[in-house]
């Protein structure tokens, strides 16, 4: 009998001790949900006045660099700048860009887009352009051909889409 009291007493003391370590506490997790990525235009892209003749010409994401134009078909070499916008993200993010003609003025393409970030030099690789602070501005620049058979005279805005990824 007594060791049978004596085993009931174990038992009775190892089940009180693994209750006694059994526990739940509540808690939480951090978390900043933020816009993932954002791009606003600020400044037009502007290749001034050309030619209607056939020819290229590139605008450079600086505005302080000359306007490259081998076929001379610029008549303003003062009035071109880069395409400037605020691309907003998550600072040391990875994003990629891209960029596409839409076609929508006869006679003019738009092409071999480059992209600098917050004035420094050109992104060698637009699929990983790095987010330097929250707001980065970037210059867009661009070449413009002109094809004389296909272009109209007048004040034209030749679009193109920028499709902006966060990696």
């Amino acid at each position: 009998m007594k060791n049978l009291k004596t085993v009931s007493t174990l038992v009775f003391v190892t089940l009180c001790a693994v209750n006694a370590m059994a526990f739940d506490l509540v808690t939480s997790a951090a978390v900043e949900v933020v816009e993932g990525i954002s791009l606003a235009q600020v400044t037009q892209m502007d290749f001034g006045q050309v030619a209607d003749h056939d020819g290229a010409l590139t605008v450079t994401t600086d505005a302080a660099v000359a306007m490259t134009d081998p076929n001379f078909i610029s008549f303003d070499p003062t009035g071109y700048s880069p395409g400037i916008f605020t691309c907003t993200s998550i600072i040391g993010a990875s994003v990629n860009a891209s960029f596409v003609d839409t076609d929508d003025v006869a006679g003019l393409n738009l092409s071999a887009f480059t992209v600098s970030v917050g004035g420094a030099a050109d992104e060698g690789n637009l699929l990983d352009i790095t987010m330097v602070t929250t707001d980065d501005t970037w210059n867009v620049g661009a070449t413009l051909t002109v094809v004389a058979l296909d272009a109209i005279v007048g004040v034209h805005a030749p679009g193109y889409t920028i499709t902006v990824v966060l990696n």
